[in-house]
């Protein structure tokens, strides 16, 4: 088997701007393997949040290329039993992982794999990232987000209360307000809940940091709204834990480390009586298509991150009236 890593530079239709930052760009990786004249593609999406970057992902890649540039993998254990002795970030794992299916499976479905009922479409949420209040007709205009069922607007805790009250003079499609841990204290965003003047809030995602997990306890039983975890969701979570904090989870291939934890992830939380979302970084269609293979295990689906990418280069999946098609 022959493995590389190569840059993979998503240009963006336009900056995209949430609490803990803004880009016009996306510096992701791609994974190839390649055998008997078969090739594997996966994306990784290194994630600062996770302390994750692009020179570090390099180096933990050459590490496993130490390890298999040898070895003839067939099985997904084998594959898992190589990555497990580096120390690699959630994200290239996923891209490995990825990279290996999509070569063992060539034209075979995801689904036949692990199980799990093939999507043919499904609905995605579209999300508008922080801008100006006084942007946001324009915004909604160019980008025609009303062929969305369902959208999600990034905030922070500043200017949230602003531009939600702007977004419901504009539409009133079901709302997830996505927080990105800008809020610090239970009181500050119980505050900011009631006065939300918005018709249809279908959920809050992760409003307070990770670590605060008492305020969350705390949250859970007092939110007007729904509260989902998503930066507090990574690999082999701890759902005692999540349970006493969340109403449901956001699932992200790129955070749980590839499809079989991801898909692990989805399961257990319904076990536990969480609902489920299956969410995305800004990748391209070679990742989110990966997401949206597996997506029939969840209730809410956000899948778009390939839309805010321009020239996006692999057309592995398409939207059509707010809803993906592969």
């Amino acid at each position: 088997m022959n493995w590389t890593i190569d840059n993979l530079i998503l240009n963006l239709k336009y900056t995209w701007k949430i609490a803990r930052g803004a880009t016009d760009y996306k510096h992701n990786l791609l994974i190839t393997v390649a055998a008997n004249g078969r090739v594997g593609k996966g994306e990784v999406a290194p994630n600062t949040r996770y302390n994750e970057d692009v020179a570090n992902t390099h180096l933990q890649f050459i590490s496993f290329l130490d390890l298999v540039k040898r070895e003839n993998i067939v099985t997904i254990e084998q594959l898992h039993y190589y990555i497990d002795k580096v120390n690699m970030n959630q994200s290239l794992k996923f891209g490995i992982e990825a990279a290996w299916v999509h070569l063992q499976l060539q034209s075979n479905p995801i689904s036949e794999v692990f199980m799990i009922d093939p999507p043919t479409s499904l609905p995605t949420v579209f999300s508008i990232p922080i801008l100006p209040s006084d942007q946001l007709a324009t915004f909604i205009s160019e980008h025609n987000i009303h062929r969305f069922k369902f959208l999600k607007i990034k905030i922070d805790a500043t200017y949230g209360q602003e531009l939600i009250s702007t977004l419901a003079t504009l539409t009133n499609a079901p709302l997830i307000i996505d927080a990105n841990e800008s809020f610090t204290e239970v009181n500050q965003l119980m505050k900011f809940q009631e006065a939300i003047q918005y018709p249809h809030v279908i959920l809050i995602e992760q409003p307070l940091p990770a670590h605060q997990i008492v305020d969350y306890q705390m949250l859970k039983d007092i939110s007007i709204y729904p509260i989902y975890g998503d930066e507090s969701v990574i690999a082999q979570p701890n759902f005692d834990l999540l349970a006493t904090q969340f109403h449901g989870i956001n699932m992200k291939l790129m955070k749980a480390g590839g499809y079989s934890e991801g898909i692990r992830i989805l399961k257990e939380a319904k076990r536990y009586g969480l609902k489920t979302m299956i969410g995305c970084m800004i990748e391209s269609s070679l990742g989110i298509k990966s997401a949206f293979d597996i997506a029939s295990l969840a209730e809410i689906h956000d899948l778009d991150g390939f839309l805010v990418v321009k020239d996006e280069p692999f057309g592995l999946l398409k939207e059509l009236n707010g809803i993906l098609y592969p």
